[in-house]
């Protein structure tokens, strides 16, 4: 099963996401949209994945993949889904650092050993812990490149209010160039 964390008001991204799954060979039957946590900041999809999706990925019977809303699938995820903890669609490598936990597939020993494991004191951004995760117990690292990638970052994570700031300040960056070189 393909559980997408989402939270409310982004339904356009998670259209787009299972659109995109979908297309490239997933059954409309095996994706689940979990709407996630608001109010913890930077921790919201920490919380959500260990409260609300892992429970549900330890009682499925099926393979377990995580999907961020905004992802955008050019490969079928279900293709990765061999060995342990399979990281296959990310934003960018920085680093060392993978950014972005938009696909990883997990195996139910993996999602009981995050489970049993697990302490408020490891909350932190998502992709941090998965990374932490990964090397901690030397499985494989996200294969080079991503089978997804994310879809314009202020569409995909932005207020409207933020959306409507950004465009004033590209309208005023657009008029003081007007001015200074007479475009």
């Amino acid at each position: 099963m393909i559980y997408i964390l989402t939270i409310k008001g982004r339904e356009e991204l998670v259209k787009e996401t299972i659109d995109s799954l979908i297309n490239v060979g997933v059954f409309k039957e095996k994706i689940k949209v979990i709407h996630g946590y608001t109010e913890y900041g930077t921790q919201n999809c920490m919380r959500s994945f260990i409260y609300k999706i892992l429970p549900l990925m330890l009682e499925d019977e099926d393979e377990s993949i995580y999907v961020e809303d905004g992802s955008i699938f050019v490969e079928n995820p279900y293709k990765y889904t061999e060995g342990s903890i399979y990281w296959s669609g990310y934003i960018k490598l920085i680093w060392g650092y993978w950014i972005g936990s938009k696909c990883i597939y997990f195996s139910k020993k993996v999602l009981k050993n995050i489970k049993n494991n697990f302490r408020e004191i490891q909350l932190q951004h998502l992709d941090r812990f998965f990374r932490n995760y990964i090397l901690l117990h030397k499985y494989d690292e996200p294969k080079k490149e991503s089978i997804c990638f994310q879809m314009d970052y202020e569409r995909a994570n932005g207020t409207q209010k933020q959306l409507e700031k950004k465009l004033k300040y590209i309208e005023r960056q657009r008029k003081n160039l007007i001015n200074i070189y007479g475009m």
